[in-house]
């Protein structure tokens, strides 16, 4: 199959081909990081950039996402009058909550 973007895989060869095992410094932290044969093999295999973090700021920048995920809120049930139910959403959402004994 033809690929849409053949510029874009034109020059992601060229950046991931061009690639050697090499240290470089983290873009976030400042620290220093090495890139290693897997990980440029694996970078082949995505079409992807080299990274410009090292993998602990990746992983936090990552997880950061999940930080609202994990915060739990006790909320009237709709179902149940006077009784409470744990939710993802808090006080200020409209939402009707409901839980999940019948």
């Amino acid at each position: 199959m033809p690929s849409k973007t053949p510029e874009f895989d034109k020059t992601i060869a060229n950046i991931v081909g061009a690639l050697i095992p090499h240290e470089r410094t983290c873009d976030e932290c400042g620290e220093w990081f090495t890139l290693e044969e897997g990980d440029i093999e694996f970078l082949k295999k995505l079409r992807v950039c080299p990274p410009l973090q090292c993998s602990q700021c990746r992983s936090r920048r990552r997880l950061a996402m999940m930080a609202n995920i994990l915060q739990y809120y006790r909320k009237d049930c709709v179902a149940h009058p006077g009784e409470k139910a744990i939710s993802q959403m808090d006080d200020a959402t409209p939402y009707k909550i409901y839980d999940n004994n019948f």
